[in-house]
């Protein structure tokens, strides 16, 4: 692979916690348990943007 391929993870826009990795990877990122994610995503939706403010991690994203 060329050095101009290379490419850094971006995480998906959308938080899916039925996805194992997806529901890991958030909750660390953002310090919070997946029952504080899954309660931030009924109270705001499931973008990663909103969440973060909802947990009061927007540095976070």
């Amino acid at each position: 692979m060329r050095p101009e391929e290379l490419r850094t993870f971006e995480p998906p826009p959308l938080i899916d916690l039925k996805d194992a990795a997806q529901a890991a990877y958030w909750s660390e990122r953002l310090d919070a348990t997946i029952e504080e994610l899954r309660q931030a995503i009924r109270e705001v939706g499931p973008n990663r943007t909103a969440v973060a403010i909802w947990l009061g991690r927007a540095d976070a994203v």
